[in-house]
């Protein structure tokens, strides 16, 4: 997808660029630069936004669907938006910790919403060259499946075992375990299979699906080694403490939360039944007890 070239017939597009553009020129001078005050980055994040706002009426006003001929553009102006979001975040100084918390929740709710709303035109975009979903071969799969088979399982059992005492109601624990679920295919990425009625619950900043959601996406941007793009830098070095503050207890309760496994016993890495097994769900099958996982500790013995 070559977006400059979009961009020379899509005004909106055009606008995103600029947008964005004009914030990263705001952090080079900051990064690289003592004279730029607080005054000239006002300035620069207001011109970025009146040029982010016209980006936005310009798409309102000349797409009301989805359609082959406007889909390329329409990828490339949600994608610029999720970017402009995020760099907003890491400049705006007078953020505090949990509107930093609302930011995120707010660009993986509007990038969940994009893929949904392309997602009806993946195969054609995959014939043009264009994946929009994360797809791994047969191989890198099971590779993957095989090393973090255990971790997964691990998140999974404690995140379930909280589900069943810390919710209200029976309604939610449901649609928080089958986000668990999604969040453990291996096969496929998770906004494919995660329940819309949990993205509600995410936007509501419900404590058990801002939890999930920590555990499986975003506590890997801080653990991970490569280097994130300029517009993730603050992030990358604070959004866990963020995130786990804002849980309190409830990220207490999970840290200390030790589950047993009865079939560690087994070759891990030659026997993958024992994952689909821990990854399915069914509190039969793995024999869990909520309220004894919780009072027993894990010593980190996989006997």
């Amino acid at each position: 997808m070559n977006v400059p070239c979009e961009a020379l017939h899509c005004n909106y597009l055009l606008s995103a660029i600029l947008a964005l553009s004009t914030l990263h020129r705001a952090h080079l001078l900051r990064s690289t630069a003592s004279v730029l005050t607080y005054a000239n980055l006002e300035s620069a994040i207001n011109q970025s936004l009146h040029l982010h706002q016209a980006s936005v009426s310009q798409f309102t006003a000349s797409v009301s669907s989805i359609t082959r001929q406007n889909i390329v553009p329409a990828i490339a102006q949600a994608s610029l938006s999720s970017a402009y979001s995020c760099a907003l975040a890491q400049l705006l100084p007078t953020l505090t910790p949990t509107d930093h918390v609302d930011q995120v929740i707010s660009v993986i709710t509007s990038i969940y919403k994009a893929l949904r709303l392309f997602r009806g035109h993946t195969t054609w975009l995959g014939s043009t060259g264009i994946e929009i979903e994360d797809r791994d071969g047969p191989d890198m799969v099971e590779k993957r499946g095989k090393k973090n088979g255990v971790e997964l399982a691990l998140k999974a059992r404690k995140l379930r075992a909280i589900n069943l005492l810390s919710c209200d109601t029976d309604d939610e624990r449901t649609v928080y375990d089958a986000a668990i679920t999604a969040f453990l295919d291996i096969h496929a990425h998770w906004t494919m299979k995660i329940p819309s009625k949990y993205m509600d619950l995410l936007q509501q900043k419900r404590p058990m699906a801002l939890l999930v959601l920590h555990v499986f996406v975003l506590e890997g941007v801080e653990d991970g080694t490569e280097a994130v793009p300029w517009f993730m830098v603050v992030w990358k070095e604070g959004l866990s403490d963020y995130v786990q503050d804002y849980l309190g207890l409830l990220w207490t309760q999970y840290c200390e939360l030790g589950v047993r496994y009865e079939f560690f016993a087994h070759n891990l890495y030659n026997d993958t039944n024992w994952i689909e097994e821990a990854t399915s769900g069914d509190s039969q099958a793995l024999n869990i007890n909520a309220k004894n996982a919780a009072s027993v500790p894990y010593n980190g013995n996989m006997e």
